[in-house]
């Protein structure tokens, strides 16, 4: 099972403990850690950039780009990607500088599988934004990968906010709330719910709702079918309620 540290410090306040650490002391406080996913580790430095002008490189594919990156200034890059062209806006990714076929490239312009955002190799990203600015909502992020063996016992990790729970009380650090209120819809609800007080059983038109979810091969008799529905729903039904469901079926 794997779990993003970006999501577990969303839901631990104030945690800093590095990935690594953090999945050492998961190993020895609750279960064992089958290692540490980097991804996207190049979104950390990269940058929207503009492409000014592409100039063909003799007896390649490739083309020399020129990029005005903001953050970095302009730069010349060599790009292979077949939608490298003047005017898209791409990502930008500094890893310095090398020759290819002749040409002085500083850096990178980077597919979607390069930045680890998803498995699109098939060209440069193409987006909006001004030259120097991040890629929006996109950072590095650590997957914490357990041994599924290790939790089969403990369903309250088989999700986020349950190993948040666990990593709170390992880290002595408070369990935020996942639930964002100002994500609630306002205004008056769009569906309205009435309960019913079982201590006087259920309304007929309950009652033949409920039967509605009974197979008919399940049954053979009415007295079968009042049965199976009272397990169904956990309690005995009254006899006047037993009337109406046997009057449904």
């Amino acid at each position: 099972m794997k779990f993003s540290y970006n999501w577990l410090r969303d839901y631990v306040e104030g945690l800093d403990i590095p990935a690594r650490k953090l999945e050492s002391l998961i190993t020895m406080k609750t279960a064992e850690c089958e290692g540490i996913e980097e991804i996207g580790h190049y979104l950390a430095d990269a940058c929207s950039a503009r492409i000014d002008t592409v100039e063909p490189i003799a007896g390649s594919h490739n083309v020399k780009a020129r990029v005005e990156t903001g953050r970095y200034g302009q730069k010349t890059v060599v790009c292979g990607a077949p939608n490298c062209r003047p005017g898209v806006v791409t990502v930008y990714v500094p890893l310095g500088k090398k020759v290819i076929q002749g040409v002085e490239s500083d850096g990178m312009l980077a597919s979607a599988a390069e930045l680890g955002i998803s498995r699109d190799s098939a060209g440069i990203v193409e987006m909006e934004g001004q030259p120097g600015t991040p890629v929006a909502g996109c950072v590095p992020d650590s997957i914490i990968e357990i041994d599924n063996k290790s939790i089969t016992h403990r369903p309250d990790l088989w999700g986020h906010h349950g190993m948040a729970r666990e990593v709170a009380a390992i880290s002595r650090r408070t369990l935020l709330d996942p639930v964002k209120m100002h994500l609630v819809p306002g205004g008056s609800a769009a569906v309205k719910i009435a309960i019913v007080n079982v201590a006087y059983g259920f309304h007929r038109e309950t009652a033949c709702f409920l039967a509605a979810f009974i197979p008919a091969h399940a049954v053979s008799d009415c007295g079968q079918t009042t049965f199976a529905l009272e397990i169904l729903v956990g309690i005995r039904f009254p006899v006047k309620e037993r009337i109406f469901v046997i009057a449904a079926l």
